[in-house]
């Protein structure tokens, strides 16, 4: 069996070397640079006024928008002209809120980040800005102390104000410097009133001596009640300057807190002369 096998592959390998021997003896042919031709690209003529449609991206037609601006005070009364401008649908808003002399600003209505409607309103609300104080002071026109802790008045800038001077008990108006009626302004303004007790009917400045004619005693105000513990003894010379006619008598007044009846004194028409 082996033998066999022998032989056949014996004979395969005999027939392969006949074959290659008769390849090695068929003529070399030269070699030549020859290129293959490249396949022509076909061309394709267009037709003379024929528009070759082109694939593109066309955006919608947008709404045009108006904006109407209004400016207010707290009375909805319009302060200027309203503005308007132009500009699309779904564009953000943007306002600019203007300054208005004596005015702040205050509130916005109807503003949204995006134009909402082909016509979009929105209103901006003022409010006047309020004026310095009116101060008023009320003192004692006769010895000019401050009768009570001053008092003020205060409103809208270039509102009008209407004040009247305090009442204040045991005392009447008797003058004032400054305006009861006015406008509030950027600058403060002052009111001084000016009083004078109920019960004095005349007040006058002098200067003249008198002579105590009996042992009298000394208050701190005409009308009181409660004198000082010393008292002016009989025949003593004093300077008087002022006299306060009440409803019940006539004070003088020495100075300080001096107040003497006139009734308890005489006048001297002379200088007195010094005792040595």
């Amino acid at each position: 069996m082996f033998k066999r096998i022998r032989q056949r592959w014996r004979k395969r390998r005999q027939a392969r070397t006949a074959r290659l021997t008769s390849l090695s003896k068929r003529p070399v042919l030269p070699q030549t640079n020859l290129a293959v031709p490249e396949k022509p690209t076909p061309t394709v003529s267009k037709p003379v006024g024929t528009v070759v449609p082109e694939t593109a991206f066309i955006e919608p037609p947008t709404k045009k928008a108006r904006i109407f601006i209004n400016y207010h005070d707290e009375q909805h009364r319009p302060l200027q002209q309203p503005d308007i401008f132009v500009s699309e649908l779904g564009q953000r808003l943007q306002i600019t809120i203007p300054e208005i002399p004596n005015y702040y600003f205050n509130a916005m209505t109807g503003i949204t980040s995006h134009v909402v409607q082909t016509s979009q309103v929105v209103t901006l609300h003022y409010r006047k800005q309020t004026g310095k104080a009116v101060l008023i002071y009320c003192f004692d026109f006769d010895d000019h102390h401050l009768l009570k802790i001053p008092t003020f008045a205060v409103g809208p800038i270039d509102t009008e104000y209407y004040l009247t001077a305090p009442a204040i008990a045991d005392y009447r108006l008797y003058l004032w410097a400054g305006k009861l009626r006015g406008r509030f302004s950027k600058q403060s303004q002052t009111i001084v009133c000016y009083y004078r007790r109920t019960n004095w009917q005349l007040v006058q400045p002098v200067n003249y001596l008198v002579t105590i004619t009996t042992t009298t005693s000394i208050y701190p105000e005409p009308e009181q009640h409660q004198p000082h513990p010393i008292r002016l003894p009989r025949g003593s010379v004093w300077k008087v300057f002022k006299e306060v006619q009440t409803t019940e008598t006539t004070w003088l007044f020495l100075g300080g807190a001096e107040w003497i009846k006139k009734s308890a004194t005489s006048r001297l028409t002379s200088q007195p002369s010094l005792s040595q």
